[in-house]
């Protein structure tokens, strides 16, 4: 895929997420990643890998990773068996990936560590 410099906005996700939340008129001190999901056109599933056989290698992908952007399904799973907070941000990072130009290559996925606050 190549991309024109105009599509580029920044490198920076702060940079990204301010322009999103512009875009979608989101104000306010907590964010609901649902509404934001949803601007984007996706849904969010908690699923656990032993009752969502339908996604091959599910149980691979929740070991290592909170959440998965399926752009093709329109979905971002989410393990169902993650703390709250940890959902929430699984959520944000995929919103990440689906609003960052650089990282349109299909369906992503990042380890727990990448989520991090050191990462």
């Amino acid at each position: 895929m190549k991309l024109a410099f105009e599509e580029i906005l920044s490198t920076k996700p702060c940079v990204i997420g301010r322009d999103l939340l512009k875009r979608g008129g989101f104000k306010g001190h907590l964010l609901d990643e649902n509404e934001i999901a949803d601007f984007l056109g996706y849904k969010i599933k908690e699923v656990s890998s032993d009752i969502c056989p339908e996604i091959e290698n599910l149980g691979e992908i929740f070991d290592t990773a909170s959440a998965h952007l399926l752009p093709d399904y329109g979905l971002i799973i989410v393990n169902r068996d993650m703390p709250k907070v940890h959902k929430r941000l699984g959520v944000y990072h995929e919103v990440g990936h689906e609003t960052n130009p650089l990282h349109h290559a299909g369906a992503l996925s990042c380890s727990t560590k990448d989520l991090e606050p050191t990462a």
